[in-house]
């Protein structure tokens, strides 16, 4: 299959995490469609994560990183014999993901420790009591808090850790990193505009914006030129859309909404709300992505919410299924955030690169990751520390 291909760059990927310095709206995850634990109903002040389980993504390292590199900035040099020649998964695995050997070892070794266990190319997606996760590797986990317009909420279901982990030998010689979700949120650009600059649409001076505002704006082709056809959207998102709102938009343009496929990550996204930001944002994606595209077809990559590990979850699930041309992530964050000046002294920048080298991945295999640069930017983690 014939895909565009883009390098992401760290700014652009980190899109899911933190608070106020990116673009867009939403949460993150890991690989999808983890079924959900069956068990005892939970006792009274006891903590679902301490029944059913904190689910981690332990990360291993690539093989031939720097060769990776070098084959998907050929993959996007039209005089290169391996312009667009893009690997199915199980070719990325014999070359450049870590072991079968390694990770067998990984998820062994967190067997023995308590844990239940599943792969990915790069990860293994281990799940245990709060308990078992806290001594393992050596931290404290509590409900993340996102703070938005100087109003703490809790991120539904996610936990952050107290300090970055220690891990266990055995795993520690794989050179292997495990990633919490950190006290900080991606979030939707429209919580984090300043100065809102509105320009002309098809109708007023005031906006909102239709998909033939913004084909225009950017000067996409015409649909006779280009559709969309044969190609596939993912987008990830933390709540569910509402087929008759797609309905009603897309009859107002004579054009006969999309048949959204859903892929529920992590057990999936918050229902669709009408008086919540998320189902906005899921809505406007859908309907954006489809409007500048009537031939593709659609796949909602839901999560519970935008997480750090809801979005790397997300992110495994898309590179594995290996379905999707092109991933819009409309949230946004600062990559400082995961920096030690940003956490009090301590780095956890490791979340990054286990999520860089999953859309190194996806790259290889010929998939687009775009995610929204939005209002602040980067601006704003120059002016402002956030303490978790």
């Amino acid at each position: 299959m014939n895909r565009l291909l883009y390098r992401l760059t760290a700014a652009a990927f980190i899109a899911p995490l933190i608070t106020a310095c990116g673009g867009g709206g939403g949460t993150r995850a890991v690989p999808a469609t983890t079924p959900a634990q069956s068990g005892p109903t939970t006792p009274v002040g006891v903590s679902q994560a301490a029944v059913r389980g904190v689910q981690v993504a332990v990360h291993l390292p690539l093989r031939n990183s720097a060769d990776l590199d070098a084959l998907i900035a050929r993959q996007g040099d039209k005089s290169s014999p391996d312009y667009h020649r893009f690997l199915a998964p199980a070719q990325f695995r014999e070359k450049y993901a870590p072991s079968a050997e390694d990770l067998n070892a990984a998820a062994t070794s967190l067997r023995a420790m308590g844990f239940e266990t599943r792969m990915s190319s790069q990860m293994v997606f281990a799940s245990a009591p709060q308990a078992v996760v806290e001594r393992t590797f050596s931290v404290k986990l509590r409900a993340v808090q996102s703070r938005g317009r100087g109003v703490a909420s809790i991120t539904r279901g996610a936990l952050a850790a107290d300090r970055a982990a220690t891990l266990p030998q055995s795993l520690a010689k794989l050179g292997a990193t495990v990633s919490f979700a950190q006290n900080v949120r991606h979030v939707d650009s429209k919580l984090v505009s300043k100065t809102p600059l509105v320009l002309d649409n098809r109708y007023s001076t005031t906006g909102p914006y239709w998909f033939t505002d913004l084909k225009q704006a950017y000067g996409y082709p015409s649909y006779q030129t280009a559709n969309g056809t044969g190609r596939t959207v993912a987008v990830v998102i933390d709540s569910d859309i509402l087929d008759s709102d797609l309905a009603l938009y897309f009859g107002h343009e004579h054009l006969a909404p999309p048949v959204v496929e859903r892929r529920p990550v992590d057990g999936g996204p918050q229902p669709f709300d009408p008086t919540s930001g998320s189902s906005a944002e899921s809505s406007l994606d859908v309907q954006q992505s489809f409007g500048s595209a009537p031939g593709a077809h659609i796949m909602l990559y839901g999560v519970p919410d935008l997480s750090d590990q809801s979005v790397i979850d997300a992110y495994s699930a898309i590179v594995e299924d290996n379905r999707a041309d092109v991933v819009s992530s409309s949230f946004g964050v600062c990559e400082l955030y995961y920096t030690a000046a940003y956490q009090n002294g301590t780095d956890y920048t490791s979340i990054l690169e286990a999520q860089h080298d999953v859309m190194r991945q996806g790259n290889a295999q010929g998939i687009t990751f775009v995610a929204a640069s939005g209002d602040s930017g980067a601006y704003e983690a120059s002016t402002r520390l956030v303490r978790t």
